[in-house]
């Protein structure tokens, strides 16, 4: 579950520097007029935090204006887990998990599942709902609204589209370890990983998965 902490802590940093801009922006704004020290004074005390609760409910607010002032409850990570299947290219699922996590009024939900073959070979699939929050998107897939091609001695990194899908395509010849992110309605974010597997047999699986479901679980 590696997805969740490293991006709801992208939330809050986000956030806590756009407040720290907008109050130093504030403060320059009064310090340049002609009013009185005490009427700025009062103004200062009004609109900066001045405790942990304060600092929160800016943060929000700022949170707020990135996403647009639009906030969707993300579906439960039990109805995400419907989209992985028992099987993957006969890959058994061997491990399967899932949560939910909010910071400052805005959730998460992630759905993970494993498989394994008896010759070692093992995928991990991860989907993740982000509720179209922008901040989120912008946290886990800043690949989406990016053109990347590069290529060297350890592997390659890409952008391409794979069944309609914006996706992003990562390779290590070192590890050999091949990786896949989609995006699906510029919410859900599905990623799979393969040890020993080609990036081809990444995208039969992914052809494989109802992706088209989430759509509809989205609604």
């Amino acid at each position: 579950m590696k997805y969740l902490i490293p991006v709801l802590a992208f939330f809050l940093l986000t956030s806590l520097v756009a407040c720290s801009g907008n109050n130093n922006q504030e403060s320059n704004e009064e310090a340049s007029t002609t009013t009185s020290e005490n009427n700025s004074s009062e103004e200062n005390t009004d609109e900066q935090p001045t405790d942990i609760a304060s600092a929160m409910k800016q943060a929000q607010k700022a949170l707020e204006q990135v996403s647009g002032g639009e906030k969707v409850d993300p579906v439960n990570f039990r109805e995400l887990q419907t989209v992985l299947p028992d099987q993957l290219s006969g890959m058994e699922q061997t491990d399967k998990s899932g949560q939910t996590t909010g910071t400052l009024g805005y959730n998460i939900s992630q759905a993970e599942a494993e498989y394994k073959t008896s010759d070692g070979k093992s995928v991990k699939v991860g989907i993740v709902d982000t509720g179209g929050f922008a901040a989120g998107l912008m946290g886990m897939a800043a690949w989406a609204s990016l053109t990347i091609d590069k290529e060297d001695s350890n592997g390659f990194e890409r952008s391409t589209t794979i069944n309609g899908f914006k996706a992003f395509e990562k390779y290590n010849k070192r590890s050999n370890r091949s990786e896949i992110s989609l995006l699906v309605d510029n919410r859900f974010v599905v990623k799979v990983e393969g040890r020993d597997v080609g990036m081809d047999e990444l995208r039969d699986m992914l052809s494989e998965m109802s992706l088209n479901k989430l759509s509809n679980l989205g609604k």
